[in-house]
């Protein structure tokens, strides 16, 4: 775990399958598969769209931060 260089806020640093490292908020949500939903980092680094749900046979993963960091844009572009 770190912290937000732009916001403090805690994130987790999750591996994609791509190779490269994705910060992510660190709570774990449990979600279903919907193509219009949110997006959502599981913890094998892949990309999911789902709807947030409390049904324990559910997939999980990480909201990725950039949805939820306030200072997003002073980071947008790089990488």
């Amino acid at each position: 775990m770190a912290n937000c260089k732009g916001c403090g806020k805690l994130i987790v640093w999750t591996k994609m399958q791509s190779g490269k490292a994705m910060p992510c908020d660190p709570e774990i949500i449990r979600f279903i598969p919907d193509e219009d939903g949110e997006v959502f980092i599981t913890p094998e680094g892949l990309t999911k769209h789902g709807k947030r749900t409390g049904v324990v046979e559910s997939l999980m993963g990480y909201v990725p931060h950039w949805a939820t960091c306030p200072k997003m844009s002073q980071f947008k572009g790089k990488g």
